[in-house]
């Protein structure tokens, strides 16, 4: 199932970096377009636009989201226990994860409910992790990738709490991991970029944001 999705995954994060070099640097942002903007990333500026154009520039040039390629921020997949999956956060509330990351290695690890979940959920989770680096350079610099997005504590996830970011703090939102996601997941196909990927995962991908 794993490997199913990673493909998937990969075609989602190269569908919404096609999508940017498309609008370009320094975009006019039509009325679907500022729509789907702003409603996952708040109030357009140059400086955000920019920050999210770089992000997936990085993310689509720079990792091999495999794990398995010759690209220099190699992605790894662990598989963890239940035990190691239980998270608890700053109130007190304990979880069980379904993917989380590390910075070291750039190790991604998948909990036992990442393998009873649907595609979809899958492929969220797959798109998801990887924008929790952050980076400070351009792709090909020496500096790379770091580390840097919001504990798993002040995270923002699905629609309604996405949303509500990109009103209070943009500046937040474009660094949030699932708002990423959920920009990747809307623009997916959109602007003639190709539509490689499973249909019926892609449909239960948007399905999550709707």
């Amino acid at each position: 199932m794993v490997n199913r999705a990673i493909p998937i995954a990969t075609s989602v994060i190269d569908g919404a970096w096609c999508y940017l070099q498309k609008l370009g640097e320094k975009p006019k942002l039509s009325g679907t377009q500022q729509e789907i903007y702003t409603s996952i990333f708040g109030t357009y500026s140059e400086a955000n636009y920019l920050h999210v154009y770089k992000h997936f520039r990085a993310k689509a040039r720079d990792f091999e989201l495999s794990g398995q390629g010759v690209k220099k921020n190699k992605l790894t997949y662990e598989a963890a226990s239940k035990d190691e999956a239980m998270f608890k956060d700053k109130k007190g509330k304990t979880t069980e994860r379904v993917s989380w990351v590390r910075s070291e290695g750039y190790r991604v690890y998948l909990g036992p409910r990442f393998m009873k979940a649907t595609p979809g959920e899958q492929v969220r989770a797959l798109v998801h992790e990887p924008m929790h680096f952050r980076y400070t350079a351009d792709p090909g610099s020496s500096a790379g990738p770091t580390p840097g997005a919001n504990s798993a504590s002040e995270e923002n996830y699905d629609t309604s709490a996405i949303k509500a970011l990109a009103k209070k703090s943009p500046e937040l939102a474009i660094n949030n991991a699932d708002s990423l996601t959920m920009f990747a997941a809307k623009v997916y196909g959109l602007e003639g970029c190709p539509k490689t990927a499973d249909k019926a995962t892609i449909d239960s991908l948007q399905k999550i944001f709707k």
